[in-house]
């Protein structure tokens, strides 16, 4: 339900501002629509992003894996690595969760997007829409050369997992 208001907002809002306001403005001033609850991790169910360590500075090559910590049971929706390998964004690749056990989660092949400035394959996009149980986990990237990472992330490769607590 998050994920289509979203879009209807999306894509209200790109009409907006091509100028297309006069039906869409309308209407839009008629309805009234619920904010989404996509910070509130303590609903169970409730979209959100699980786990983010990245920002908008300069970056390098060379991430290392971050650890994430699940406190309960979450549903992996999506999982994003960023590649921008000094402007030369990588080919695609594939991204896993590793258990503080063992146990692997993936590896997920990835689609990617373009990065800053039309950077090709600088976003990786992992879709597990897998149960990862509770517990301590290491983000793999199967190429970590390139991954990109900067004081702020702690040298870590950057990462946002999405998802719902289950």
């Amino acid at each position: 339900m998050n994920r289509l208001l979203v879009g209807v907002v999306v894509a209200m809002t790109a009409a907006l501002l091509a100028g297309c306001h006069s039906e869409i403005g309308d209407d839009l001033q008629e309805l009234e629509y619920p904010l989404p609850n996509d910070l509130n991790v303590d609903d169970p169910g409730a979209e959100s992003t699980l786990f983010d360590n990245g920002n908008r500075n300069g970056v390098e090559n060379g991430g290392t894996s971050p650890t994430v910590v699940f406190q309960q049971n979450a549903m992996v929706t999506s999982i994003m690595d960023y590649h921008w390998n000094n402007g030369n964004g990588q080919a695609p690749g594939t991204i896993a969760l590793r258990s503080s056990d063992g146990t692997t989660y993936g590896p997920w092949a990835v689609t990617t997007r373009p990065g800053q400035g039309g950077v090709p394959n600088a976003y990786w996009d992992a879709y597990p829409n897998i149960v990862i149980p509770a517990g301590t986990y290491t983000v793999i990237d199967s190429d970590p050369a390139t991954w990109a990472q900067n004081a702020e992330s702690g040298g870590k490769g950057m990462v946002i997992i999405s998802g719902s607590l289950q």
